[in-house]
């Protein structure tokens, strides 16, 4: 699934930018590092509220996980 990848990618992009680690991420989020994990690894897919938490963590818009531009 392209999207899925695509968020994946984008998800790491922006936690790196974020100079935070996933653990940090997940402290922010609430959410497992584990789980973090496999989103960036494209092995799981989440939820619209999961994805609206990483990115209040990270200062930027959902839409922005859908952004082709590398």
């Amino acid at each position: 699934m392209k999207e899925l990848r695509l968020i994946a990618h984008n998800l790491r992009k922006y936690r790196k930018n974020a100079k935070l680690t996933q653990e940090a991420l997940s402290e922010l989020t609430g959410l497992d590092r584990k789980f973090l994990s496999d989103v960036e690894n494209a092995k799981k897919n989440l939820t619209i509220g999961s994805l609206s938490k990483i990115s209040e963590a990270l200062q930027i818009k959902v839409k922005d996980f859908f952004s082709e531009e590398i």
